[in-house]
């Protein structure tokens, strides 16, 4: 979205809410020491009403100049971040910035209730391996309805927001789950595909401190992501992958 001309003239940012995993600064080639004093946990000292020059203390650089609000690496701070505050985060970012993308975790904490409310878009993204997708079927039956017990909350509006990706992170294998099997355990239509490429190994694991889009613009993984971002914000116009 970052690299999109026709996002020029938006404000974006990228949120690491997966608290207990904190790679989200490593993805994007930079190190801790860089998040030990500009993380999630600072907000909880900032005002609600901080300016944009103010705030951008608080944030870090990434690639093409996008904005990161990474998580914790000390886990028992992380542990600390409640709802509120995690709440007060986003409506901060929402006052200054376009689009904001957040990075979760595979689990409903108070990070993850907060992204969930705030979110248009919920992208539930899994590999075709078993264990992932009955782990994330179990999250989609704790927010669905339950005929049962009357007295659940009725979270319908989130599973509306809620999208299937198919991601192959890893090259197939004859164990892997159908599409068709994936979306009948989870019990949503697969909206996106991500094709393995051998370029997202060689970005995270390289030495070119390059990300997957930038080493190879042209890739598989690079169309697909590329039509995933048009879907969302129309971020590329005309992107088509087969």
């Amino acid at each position: 979205i970052q690299m999109s001309p026709y996002m020029a003239d938006r404000k974006i940012c990228l949120v690491d809410f997966d608290a207990g995993g904190a790679n989200v600064v490593t993805n994007v080639h930079l190190t801790d020491a860089d998040a030990a004093n500009r993380n999630l946990a600072v907000w909880e000292y900032l005002p609600e009403d901080i300016g944009y020059n103010e705030l951008e203390n608080y944030l870090l650089e990434g690639p093409r100049g996008l904005k990161i609000v990474a998580a914790p690496v000390n886990q028992a701070t992380s542990e600390k971040i409640d709802i509120d505050l995690a709440d007060k985060i986003l409506r901060v970012l929402k006052r200054h910035f376009n689009i904001i993308v957040i990075d979760g975790a595979p689990n409903i904490s108070a990070l993850i209730d907060s992204a969930l409310i705030h979110s248009t878009h919920i992208l539930m993204i899994t590999n075709p391996e078993g264990q992932s997708v009955r782990q994330l079927s179990r999250i989609m039956k704790l927010l669905a309805p339950d005929p049962e017990n009357p007295n659940k909350p009725d979270l319908s509006y989130i599973l509306r927001k809620m999208f299937l990706i198919l991601n192959y992170a890893q090259n197939p294998t004859k164990w892997d789950l159908k599409p068709n099997e994936v979306s009948e355990i989870i019990g949503k239509p697969i909206y996106m595909e991500i094709p393995y490429d051998e370029v997202v190994r060689r970005a995270l694991h390289g030495t070119t401190k390059k990300l997957a889009v930038e080493l190879e613009p042209d890739s598989e993984f690079a169309k697909a992501i590329k039509v995933l971002a048009n879907n969302i914000c129309n971020a590329y116009p005309g992107a088509t992958t087969e």
